[in-house]
């Protein structure tokens, strides 16, 4: 009995000896051999290289000096720990990375010196982010995101309906943009001897505008007065009225004044000079000459020649407008696209802060923009859907 109670004590010993000795064997000292990169900048994942660290990654903690790093990624069996580099470093200072594991310390004879991040840096990171943002909950940010679009294409349409945004847009393209350089070519037509000849003799001078005898003389045209013969001849003198129509009906309000001063030249030459700027000035030398009396026999061809011109004008007015019309619709799309972008960006902006408790224009800026910036094509989309509908709805009525 005995000896069968010594041998069972001494299997037992034997066994405590062997789990002490295997126990022993498998954690090995806690130490750091290498650290790399040593130059890294916030953000940035570092390589921590060396022995005894847990396989449980909760179990390390890592340190840059007293700065706690986020829970570390384990490699190869134990031998290496992936980290991020803290976003709070301060740049341009030199820190010790320190492990520790179930109590035991180790640090690293290797200083990792922090960089200011670099512009390459954040939009890698920032991209990095967004695609994480939207892998990991993918219906809940395009849902949140299509939220927010609407109500930035909501906010836009009401100031556009509140105040006169569009009209001060019109008149800025009309008087700025589309007259000026029209206004320059009409004045060198005006001031050219083949034309002067035409407006000097007496048929044709008595048959003007007294008002633009004095400028033509000059070889001045009157900008102001241009604007307010466009706006008396396209809407009867209201010039609210007519920049505050789309483009498409604006050039064709303007189109309806270029066919008056069509047809009565030498009361509107000036405003017909600035709508066929690009016109040859041969066309209206043939336009303005009186024609010889019918029993000349050159009647008949200087009427056709007068055709002739009148129509290749105007074919040159259409031109002009034309692509007036294009860009002014191109324009006010494009802007309404960037107002959109924008205010799409901050409100997501000011979402990411109120949320995650950061400054505005913080490090995560670039985030802020990759997804304003999706949003700024989303919303467009939700402004057509919702017209479409309610298009729709009024056929039904």
């Amino acid at each position: 009995m005995q000896k069968l109670i010594g041998g069972w004590i001494g299997v037992l010993c034997f066994g405590v000896v062997l789990i002490c000795a295997s126990v022993g064997l498998s954690q090995e000292k806690l130490r750091i051999e290498k650290v790399e990169p040593t130059v890294a900048v916030p953000g940035d994942r570092i390589t921590i290289r060396g022995a005894g660290f847990s396989a449980k990654p909760e179990e390390n903690v890592v340190e840059f000096n007293e700065v706690s790093a986020e829970r570390p990624h384990v490699g190869e069996g134990g031998k290496s720990l992936s980290v991020q580099v803290p976003p709070n470093l301060d740049p341009e200072k030199k820190y010790a990375v320190r492990v520790s594991v179930k109590g035991a310390k180790a640090s690293s004879t290797q200083i990792i010196e922090v960089k200011k991040q670099g512009f390459a840096n954040e939009a890698s990171a920032a991209i990095e982010e967004f695609l994480k943002l939207v892998v990991d909950n993918t219906l809940g940010f395009f849902s949140a995101l299509a939220g927010i679009s609407v109500l930035a294409m909501a906010i836009i349409e009401t100031f556009k309906n509140l105040l006169p945004i569009h009209r001060w847009f019109n008149r800025h393209r009309v008087s700025a943009v589309w007259l000026s350089p029209n206004l320059e070519r009409a004045q060198a037509i005006l001031r050219s001897a083949e034309v002067k000849n035409v407006l000097e003799s007496a048929d044709v001078t008595k048959l003007l505008d007294p008002k633009l005898r004095e400028g033509i003389k000059d070889g001045r045209i009157d900008p102001a007065r241009i604007l307010e013969k466009l706006f008396r001849l396209a809407t009867a003198g209201d010039e609210k009225a007519l920049l505050s129509l789309p483009g498409d009906q604006l050039s064709g309000q303007i189109n309806a004044a270029a066919q008056v001063a069509l047809d009565y030249p030498e009361k509107h030459l000036d405003l017909l000079l600035c709508l066929a700027s690009q016109a040859d000035k041969t066309d209206f030398v043939a336009l303005l000459s009186p024609l010889p009396g019918k029993s000349d026999s050159s009647f008949e061809q200087r009427k056709r020649e007068a055709v002739d011109a009148r129509n290749r004008i105007s074919h040159q007015v259409q031109r002009n407008l034309d692509g007036f019309q294009i860009s002014l619709n191109f324009r006010w799309k494009l802007w309404n696209q960037v107002a959109a972008f924008l205010l799409s960006g901050l409100l997501i902006s000011l979402s990411f802060t109120m949320h995650l408790k950061q400054p505005l224009f913080g490090k995560k800026w670039l985030l802020y923009f990759f997804v304003g910036f999706l949003g700024g094509f989303i919303a467009p989309v939700a402004k057509d859907m919702v017209t479409a509908l309610e298009t729709l709805r009024g056929r039904r009525r």
